[in-house]
């Protein structure tokens, strides 16, 4: 059952969405995993989304995008091969 399945709780590692100098042609984030861990990650994935408030101040929303980052060694961050893209 679902309230059977034990979820550990993260530490030590984040996520981070740095904003690229895309030279006036829309704001585009590289996303970032940084792993503070003594030991490796394997097969690691990361989900993210972008949000923004137009001018007209509605929010638009990014599709849902995966990315591959595979194993991120110990006390190292690791770049995701996808970037969130928002104009």
């Amino acid at each position: 059952m679902k309230k059977d399945i034990e979820i550990p709780i993260v530490k030590d590692v984040y996520v981070a969405a740095v904003l690229e100098d895309n030279k006036g042609e829309g704001d585009v984030w590289d996303i970032y995993l940084i792993n503070n861990k003594e030991v490796p990650l394997e097969g690691v994935m990361i989900t993210s989304r972008g949000y923004m408030e137009t001018d007209a101040g509605t929010e638009m929303l990014s599709s849902t995008l995966r990315h591959k980052v595979g194993d991120v060694p110990a006390k190292t961050a690791k770049k995701a091969s996808t970037k969130l893209a928002m104009v």
